[in-house]
């Protein structure tokens, strides 16, 4: 899978995994498989990811077991 694609296809999924504002341990563990799954992180993957963390951080997303 080329890294467009690739990019396109975590961009999914986060979508669709903070739809609810809330993240779980299994769809963390999916946007990480599917950043991994052509064996590079882009840097587009790398800043998607750190928005993730800050929203976090600043509440906007909340974390579930």
């Amino acid at each position: 899978m080329d890294a467009a694609k690739n990019l396109e296809k975590v961009k999914a999924i986060v979508e669709r995994a903070l739809a609810d504002d809330k993240l779980t341990r299994q769809e963390s563990n999916e946007i990480m498989d599917a950043m991994l799954e052509d064996g590079e992180v882009s840097d587009e993957e790398r800043e998607l990811f750190m928005s993730i963390k800050q929203r976090i951080w600043l509440g906007e997303i909340l974390i579930e077991e």
